[in-house]
């Protein structure tokens, strides 16, 4: 699992992940993302989906957490570019509304 983190001049913080975000992966991306958010709290999260080959339920629990993470309903809050696998598994877990209406949600 590869994992960019860059900070906007706002302090947005632009989360891009690439590979499986699961049961084995999720852990150590976990706290990574989450020392950086302790170093540099951001309200404003977008996490770049496009490069994630497959998500199961720790995947998504992670996201919901990074959410809540940002100031929940408060937060600027987006899922950007998700595959219709991703788009899939958010919808089977019913959380398909997290992601951006602008999102690509191209079906696999």
């Amino acid at each position: 699992m590869e994992m960019r983190m860059d900070w906007d001049a706002d302090g947005a913080l632009r989360l891009a992940l690439q590979g499986r975000l699961d049961l084995e992966t999720v852990p150590d991306i976990r706290k990574r993302v989450l020392k950086a958010l302790k170093k540099k709290p951001s309200a404003q999260v977008a996490v770049d989906l496009s490069g994630i080959e497959r998500m199961d339920t720790a995947g998504v629990a992670f996201l919901v957490e990074l959410r809540n993470l940002v100031g929940g309903k408060a937060g600027d809050w987006r899922l950007e570019k998700a595959s219709g696998a991703v788009m899939k598994m958010l919808e089977l877990a019913r959380l398909d509304v997290l992601a951006d209406a602008g999102a690509d949600h191209g079906r696999d």
